[in-house]
């Protein structure tokens, strides 16, 4: 329950912020802090929505995920590789959290990670020798 949650909100994040950039041509810093914002300030006036744990860590996945919806149009070249890139944020935010205790720029570390994974996975599934495989199956 607790990962699926995640991973929409990082879904979610991450595809809102590069709509926000790409469609209504806010600038990146603004399409990944506004909506940030908003979610910061509905979790802090409404403080018993969720558990506890769930309180602080979603704020802080959404803001992450944002990060990675700030990647340009040129890299990411359609949403479904920037929703992609907010599950594999949430995931691996989830599963590595306390690996990196005391180290500076976690969020935007794990929201490049998870760009490139995307793209990777993109360009592998558009591969000539993925759709051959495919094929002859």
């Amino acid at each position: 329950m607790e990962i699926s949650l995640y991973i929409l909100t990082g879904i979610t994040s991450a595809l809102l912020t590069f709509v926000l950039h790409q469609k209504y041509k806010i600038s990146n810093v603004k399409a990944s802090a506004l909506p940030a914002l908003v979610v910061g300030l509905g979790f802090y006036f409404c403080p018993e929505f969720l558990r506890p744990e769930l309180m602080r860590q979603i704020p802080i996945v959404f803001f992450g995920a944002s990060f990675a919806g700030m990647a340009s149009g040129h890299i990411a070249k359609h949403w479904t590789i920037v929703a992609f890139s907010g599950a594999v944020f949430a995931f691996v935010y989830q599963n590595s959290a306390q690996f990196y205790d005391g180290f500076g720029g976690k969020l935007g570390a794990t929201a490049f990670v998870s760009i490139m994974a995307a793209i990777g996975a993109a360009s592998f599934l558009k591969s000539k020798r993925f759709r051959k495989r495919n094929k002859s199956e």
